[in-house]
């Protein structure tokens, strides 16, 4: 499954981005054991322009980041 697919399966207004519900919902889906803490944590560090949303772009880069790629245009 793709994550533009996951991203999108979780972005449940359809308006592009997840709120901290949603993306915490997600997190907890992909990792079975992840604290309120540690979502709280992950979802500001993915949320760098600080907009308490995280769009398909943002997630994108920290994947990208996470697994040595850089930010692929």
């Amino acid at each position: 499954m793709s994550l533009k697919r996951v991203f999108n399966d979780f972005d449940k207004s359809k308006k592009g981005y997840l709120i901290y519900k949603e993306f915490k919902e997600m997190a907890q889906k992909m990792v079975k054991e992840i604290s309120d803490e540690d979502s709280v944590l992950a979802f500001k560090i993915i949320d760098v322009n600080n907009s308490q949303t995280i769009s398909f772009s943002e997630m994108l880069d920290h994947f990208n980041r996470i697994n040595g790629l850089g930010q692929i245009q």
